[in-house]
């Protein structure tokens, strides 16, 4: 019944945040759950379509971000193929509970320090992990993009103004600004400041604030990579 529920959470934080409450918050390590199983699948999934398009795999090869390719040219042996799959599964696995985990805290302590409402851990959790629906749409929106124009250049983000293989750094934090990315934020911010009595546009504002310190965080990091990518 918790995964059943946990599923129903995750179409509510697609469809209208606000009836992310109902998941209550003794599922939300099921939402939690079944949210990495999807990112990861999506991820496994993505991964394996574009890696059969070369100039993706270039592309791939030369940024430094989260998220890249892991197919190396030349390597077709069985062992080989099943190493590969272990490591993308691993990393996805791992990159999906960190992420879902520290951008529950970072928000956790934003909608702490913006309200005065009290947020319990398990169900800012609930929230985070039931939009990450929209990232699993996300995933897939863009691989298609990517496919069918043979470049990650393709998609709804700020990184079609940039080379990805003469800018790899810059590439990668500019595609992180899309209209997923927005909506995810809000989506859960939403859930949680309804959740917790209050009306929708404080969310609105908790969401714009967790994404801007997100980018910001992330745009500092890109700088000091391209900085000592420079003196390398």
């Amino acid at each position: 019944m918790k995964f059943i529920a946990a599923f129903r959470a995750l179409i509510d934080g697609i469809t209208n945040p606000e009836r992310v409450q109902r998941a209550t918050v003794e599922t939300a390590l099921a939402v939690f759950a079944v949210a990495v199983m999807l990112l990861t699948a999506t991820d496994i999934i993505a991964t394996n379509y574009e890696s059969a398009d070369a100039q993706l795999i270039a592309e791939s090869q030369a940024m430094v971000g989260p998220g890249s390719l892991l197919k190396q040219e030349g390597s077709f042996e069985l062992s080989g193929v099943g190493r590969q799959f272990t490591a993308i599964l691993g990393g996805s696995l791992i990159r999906n509970i960190v992420s879902l985990v520290i951008l529950s805290a970072l928000t956790l302590g934003v909608a702490r320090f913006l309200t005065d409402k009290v947020y319990g851990t398990s169900m800012v959790l609930a929230c985070v992990s039931a939009a990450s629906g929209i990232e699993v749409i996300r995933g897939l929106v863009n691989s298609t993009f990517h496919v069918a124009f043979h470049t990650s250049r393709a998609g709804l983000h700020a990184g079609v103004f940039v080379d990805p293989i003469s800018h790899p750094y810059w590439f990668w934090w500019l595609q992180r600004l899309d209209i997923f990315s927005i909506w995810f934020y809000l989506a859960f911010s939403i859930a949680l400041t309804t959740w917790g009595g209050l009306h929708r546009k404080f969310g609105l504002v908790l969401g714009g604030v967790v994404f801007a310190m997100v980018q910001v965080l992330f745009g500092a990091f890109t700088v000091l990579a391209w900085i000592m990518g420079r003196g390398v």
